[in-house]
This record gives C-alpha cells, sequence and structure tokens, in this order.
C-alpha cells in the first residue's frame, strides 16, 4: 500500500476522528503555513550549495541601489529569477 499524502488523509479519521473534527480544512491548492517554510528553506538551501546562483545572487542584491535605475531594474529582475531558477533543478 502506497504511503502518499492522500492515503494518509483516507486513514487519519481512522486513527484519530476527534482530532480529525479538530483540525481545519485547507483547500487543495493553497500550502500550509509549514509547507510554505520548508519550500522556502529549500530554495535557500539550493542557492547557497550552488555557486553560480549564490553570485549571481549577491551580485543582484549589490545593485539593487544602483543609480542607473535599468541597472536597479535587471539587478531586481535577477533577484526573482534566482529562486525559481533553484527550484528547477
Amino acid at each position: 500500500m502506497p504511503r502518499s499524502p492522500s492515503w494518509r488523509r483516507a486513514a487519519w479519521p481512522r486513527c484519530s476522528p476527534a482530532r480529525t473534527r479538530r483540525s481545519p480544512r485547507r483547500s487543495s491548492g493553497s500550502p500550509s503555513p509549514v509547507q510554505s517554510w520548508v519550500l522556502l528553506r529549500a530554495r535557500e538551501i539550493e542557492i547557497a550549495r550552488r555557486p553560480d546562483l549564490s553570485t549571481r545572487c549577491t551580485h543582484a542584491r549589490a545593485g539593487l541601489e544602483h543609480e542607473d535605475p535599468l541597472l536597479a531594474e535587471s539587478a531586481l529582475r535577477d533577484l526573482g529569477a534566482v529562486p525559481d531558477e533553484a527550484m528547477t533543478v
């Protein structure tokens, strides 16, 4: 029998019915706060683990305060792209 999240959700009411009534229902599309925290930390770890992403992130942060607005905007776009690249491994 597979141990997937759907399997656990189906088994939980049988194991602890009182606790199931107390726990709020979540919509299937939104992650829980814990899942969000884990995803955020996974991105940070992946950026720190990969030297290319770490260097890009450092340069982008330094470029945010640049006098030239075009360079600052480019740094902002790069800072947004680094976490996305970290998660597409």
